[in-house]
């Protein structure tokens, strides 16, 4: 008989591509990188005039790092793009909260708790089964 084993969380199942070796996700990123190194290179680089092919790769590397990582880091299980969201939420939100008062109205002070009626002897013999609610 064949068995597969399957996650513990379906969620967290990730299927893979290319052989084995990355997730879409991952390999879409990685075409995105290439893609703004040869930006970099052709629209920036080479109109410049800089034959250096050192600074040229540490250039290319620099404008396409940001997409590898959106691809392959995931801080504490999290895709980047959604945690970098929640760092500039948390970065932009004031540090200390005030919480909004409640001001206690006349209203408010009047309203008082009903007490309950008592049962009588004449309930209790018609209903026993309030004899547990006393």
């Amino acid at each position: 008989m064949i068995e597969k084993r399957v996650p513990k969380d379906v969620r967290s199942y990730k299927m893979k591509t290319c052989a084995g070796l990355c997730t879409v996700r991952q390999l879409l990123f990685t075409v995105g990188a290439v893609g703004c190194a040869a930006i970099c290179y052709f629209f920036v680089l080479r109109p410049l005039g800089i034959r250096d092919y050192y600074l040229i790769f540490i250039a290319a590397m620099i404008c396409g790092l940001p997409c590898l990582a959106f691809g392959w880091f995931e801080p504490m299980g999290v895709p980047l793009e959604k945690w970098a969201v929640f760092a500039v939420r948390y970065m932009l939100a004031p540090p200390n909260r005030v919480e909004k008062q409640k001001y206690i109205t006349t209203e408010d002070t009047r309203k008082k708790k009903k007490k309950k009626k008592p049962i009588t002897k004449k309930e209790l013999m018609q209903h026993p089964e309030y004899r547990g609610y006393r």
